[in-house]
């Protein structure tokens, strides 16, 4: 039997359909599982963290259940008093 004729045998198009479904299905579950696995539609306040110490900003966290990721890579700003949150990510709001 030739590689053509194969093609168009109940067994293989039966197969193909099979597999086609199950990828669908799959994909389906897939999908609805991404959505509750990441929370999807949920939002979460940011609070402004601005000039707060790293002791307050962990008090206001916690509360959230949030975390933070402390980078001290920013610039010198006088107007900020020591060890206090310069900028934040994502914005306040």
């Amino acid at each position: 039997m030739s590689f053509i004729k194969f093609l168009f045998t109940k067994t293989f198009l039966k197969h193909l359909l099979l597999a086609i479904a199950l990828v669908v299905a799959l994909c389906f579950v897939y999908l609805f599982w991404l959505s509750s696995y990441t929370n999807h539609g949920q939002k979460i306040q940011v609070p402004n963290l601005a000039k707060l110490s790293l002791v307050e900003v962990d008090e206001q966290l916690e509360e959230l259940d949030l975390r933070r990721k402390l980078i001290d890579s920013s610039s010198y700003n006088p107007e900020y008093p020591p060890r206090s949150v310069i900028e934040q990510d994502p914005a306040a709001g």
